[in-house]
């Protein structure tokens, strides 16, 4: 949660110097609820989980 905090505090202030670049598709990451196994411990992830772990 720190890096996560820290790493928002950074950008925001800066996000109208910040150019857009369009994501490279080849790189792109989708996991679909068949692919959950390969998860592992990230399967049951979610924000409420995220903040009580804070």
């Amino acid at each position: 949660m720190e890096h996560g905090r820290l790493l928002i505090s950074h950008t925001l202030p800066r996000l109208d110097q910040i150019a857009p670049r369009p994501q490279d598709a080849a790189l792109a990451v989708t996991n679909y609820s068949r692919d959950i196994d390969a998860l592992g411990d990230r399967s049951n992830w979610t924000r409420a989980v995220s903040a009580d772990n804070a």
